[in-house]
């Protein structure tokens, strides 16, 4: 199997391994990006009660 034959091959494959990829990347992204934005909405509404508690 030559470097023309894994060229070929890779370029035969790219649908089937470009889109996958950028799925899980692009969901990933969104589900890191919601976990951090979740963290910081509960600081701010545990920092809000105490100041109502004051």
């Amino acid at each position: 199997m030559g470097v023309s034959d894994v060229l070929s091959t890779l370029w035969k494959y790219s649908a089937c391994i470009t889109f996958p990829t950028l799925s899980f990347a692009a969901i990933f992204a969104d589900w890191n990006h919601t976990r951090k934005w979740k963290a910081s909405q509960k600081v701010e509404s545990i920092s809000e009660i105490k100041e109502s508690e004051n």
